[in-house]
C-alpha cells in the first residue's frame, strides 16, 4: 500500500522514449548510436509497455545473433512471439505512439539519450518496489528492522544504476598502470603488506578487490593468523580494518591480540597471573590498540546480507581498507537449501562486495575432514568445503598446515603456508613459525637463493 498522498502519482515510465528508441533502431539501424543503445539495455524488463517489451526482446535476440534488425526482419520474428506488427502500429487514422514514431523516424544519433531515459524510469520503478517492500516488512514485523535494512541495502547494491558510459579506452588507463609499475620498482605498492616478508615477496600483499580465502582444519590457527594480519595492518600501520567474527566473542579476540603483541603466554592472561613486567608490556599494547584502527562488529548477524551490510557500513563510517570474515560455514543464506548453494552465494557475494568497495576481503573457511584420512595431510583445493564455488570466486587461496597437530614430533613450531591459487602470482609454499603459547606467527629465515634475491626487510613488526 502506498503512503497517504501518493495514490494519484503515476508510475515512472517514459513510453515516448521507448517508442522513439525502437523506431530509431528499425529505421536507422546502420547508425553506431543504435548499437550502443542496445548494449545499454540488455533486458526487456526495463520497458514498461508490454508491446514495446516484446519488440525489444526480438531486437535483443537479433542483435546477439549478429543479425540485422529492420522493418522486414522484425515482422516475422514478432509473429513467432504472438505479436502482430500491424496491430502494434495501430490503424492509419489512430496510430499508436509507436506507430507515430515510426512515421516521424527519429534520428539514430538520439538513440543513446532515449536509452538513458528508459533506464532512469526503470530504476525509479525498482526503487519504489524496494521501498514498498521495506514498508510491508516493517508492518508485518516478521523480521528485525536490522534484517530489513540489510536486505534493502543488498537489493540497492544489486540495482542496475549504470546510467553513464561504461566503456573505457585502454589509453585512458595505461598512464596510471605505468605509474603503479614505477611505484613497485621503488618498493611502493597498492597492496596491503603483511608482517611476513616471504608472503609479501611471493604475493605482493593483499590487493584491492581481492577475495582471499584462508582455510584450514580446526585448531590450525586460522583465527590467530587473521588476527596477526589485522593487528599488523591496523595497529602497527594504522590502516582501518573491520573484523567480523561469527564464532569468537570480541573480548577474546582482543585478548589474543594482547597476547600476540605483548608476547605473553595466553594462558597467563586467561588466569590473570602476571608479573610487573608483563603488566607493563600489556599497558604498552593497550596504548597501541587505542591508537590503532582495528574495528570489530559488536553483535554481527549471521545472515549473508547482514555480514555484507556490516562491512559496507564500516567502509562508509571508518573508511576500512581491509575486511575479515570468520568464517564462511557459519554464514546463513535463508534462500539456499544446501551448504554448497549457501557457500556459492557467500563466496560470489563477498567477491562482488570486494569489487564494489575496492578493498581486499579475507574469508576464513573450514576444510573437509576427509584430508585426515590421507597419509599426506597437507590440504588440497578439493578439501575446501564447497570447493568449486569458493575456489572459483577466490583470487588467493591460502592453506595453513601444522604437521605437529598430527605428529607432535613433526616440524614442531612450524606452520606451512600453502598457496595453490594466486590469480596474479604463481602457486607457492613456505614456512612460518607459530608460537602456540602467544598465538604469534613470524618469518622463518629464508636462504637468499630460495627467493631469487632478498626481499626488502620490513623492520616494523607487531
Amino acid at each position: 500500500m502506498l503512503a497517504a498522498g501518493f495514490e494519484d502519482l503515476k508510475t515512472p515510465a517514459d513510453i515516448t522514449a521507448e517508442a522513439a528508441l525502437i523506431a530509431c533502431i528499425l529505421t536507422d539501424h546502420d547508425c553506431e548510436e543504435t548499437d550502443d543503445a542496445v548494449r545499454l539495455i540488455p533486458d526487456e524488463r526495463h520497458f514498461w509497455n508490454d508491446t514495446h517489451r516484446a519488440f525489444w526482446r526480438v531486437i535483443l535476440e537479433k542483435h546477439r545473433g549478429g543479425q540485422s534488425v529492420d522493418l522486414v526482419t522484425i515482422d516475422a520474428a514478432l509473429a513467432a512471439h504472438g505479436v502482430s506488427f500491424d496491430a502494434a502500429m495501430g490503424p492509419s487514422h489512430d496510430l499508436t505512439i509507436l506507430g507515430r514514431m515510426m512515421v516521424e523516424q527519429p534520428l539514430g544519433y538520439h538513440a543513446e539519450a532515449y536509452a538513458y531515459q528508459i533506464l532512469n524510469a526503470s530504476i525509479a520503478r525498482d526503487l519504489i518496489e524496494i521501498a514498498e517492500n521495506v514498508n510491508r516488512e516493517c508492518r508485518r514485523k516478521r523480521i528485525t528492522p536490522g534484517e530489513i535494512a540489510s536486505q534493502a541495502t543488498e537489493r540497492l547494491r544489486n540495482l542496475d544504476t549504470k546510467t553513464e558510459e561504461n566503456i573505457i579506452n585502454a589509453k585512458d588507463l595505461v598512464g596510471s598502470v605505468m605509474c603503479e609499475i614505477f611505484d613497485r620498482s621503488e618498493g611502493k605498492t597498492r597492496g596491503i603488506m603483511t608482517p611476513f616478508d616471504v608472503f609479501n615477496w611471493n604475493t605482493g600483499g593483499f590487493q584491492p578487490q581481492d577475495l582471499v580465502v584462508i582455510a584450514a582444519r580446526p585448531s590450525m590457527g586460522k583465527t590467530s593468523f587473521a588476527l596477526n594480519l589485522v593487528s599488523f595492518v591496523s595497529i602497527t600501520h594504522k590502516i582501518p580494518s573491520v573484523f567480523v567474527s561469527l564464532e569468537m566473542g570480541n573480548p577474546l579476540l582482543v585478548e589474543r591480540v594482547l597476547a600476540c603483541r605483548s608476547q605473553i603466554d595466553a594462558m597467563k592472561l586467561r588466569r590473570g597471573q602476571l608479573g610487573p613486567e608483563e603488566w607493563q608490556a600489556l599497558g604498552v599494547v593497550k596504548r597501541q590498540i587505542g591508537e590503532g584502527k582495528m574495528n570489530l562488529v559488536r553483535r554481527p548477524g549471521k545472515s549473508l546480507s547482514q555480514v555484507c551490510g556490516e562491512i559496507r557500513r564500516a567502509k562508509q563510517k571508518f573508511g576500512v581498507k581491509l575486511a575479515v570474515v570468520d568464517y564462511a560455514q557459519l554464514i546463513r543464506d535463508p534462500g539456499k537449501q544446501s551448504e554448497y548453494e549457501s557457500l556459492t552465494r557467500t563466496a560470489t557475494d563477498l567477491k562482488g562486495l570486494a569489487n564494489d568497495l575496492d578493498i581486499p576481503i579475507l574469508l576464513l573457511s573450514q576444510l573437509n575432514r576427509e584430508l585426515e584420512k590421507r597419509d599426506d595431510k597437507r590440504p588440497k583445493e578439493s578439501d575446501l568445503r564447497g570447493s568449486g564455488a569458493i575456489e572459483e570466486a577466490a583470487d588467493l587461496v591460502i592453506f595453513l598446515h601444522r604437521p605437529e597437530r598430527f605428529d607432535p614430533n613433526d616440524r614442531k613450531g612450524i606452520c606451512e603456508i600453502l598457496i595453490p591459487k594466486a590469480r596474479n602470482a604463481p602457486p607457492c609454499s613456505f614456512d612460518l613459525f607459530f608460537d602456540a603459547i602467544t598465538m604469534r606467527f613470524s618469518d622463518v629465515a629464508i636462504p637468499i637463493a630460495d627467493l631469487g634475491q632478498p626481499p626488502e626487510r620490513n623492520n616494523s613488526r607487531y
